[in-house]
């Protein structure tokens, strides 16, 4: 399968959850099978530090009470 980057459209790729490089319009990615299960596409932005305590089901930091 070939994914292209449409104008008016950003990508930004991300290796790990962190934003590694943006693909400009007109770049093409080529997605093959694997055996393995893996999240291609993420839609919007997402938080580096959220997704590493989900990865490695770590305990959310307490709130901190600001009053």
């Amino acid at each position: 399968m070939r994914l292209e980057v449409l104008p008016d459209n950003p990508v930004i790729e991300s290796v790990d959850g962190r934003a590694a490089r943006e693909l400009p319009p007109g770049a093409v990615v080529e997605v093959r099978r694997s055996r393995y299960d893996a999240l291609l596409v993420r839609i919007g932005k997402a938080n580096f530090y959220r997704l590493v305590r989900s990865k490695f089901r770590l305990a959310d930091p307490p709130a901190t009470d600001t009053t």
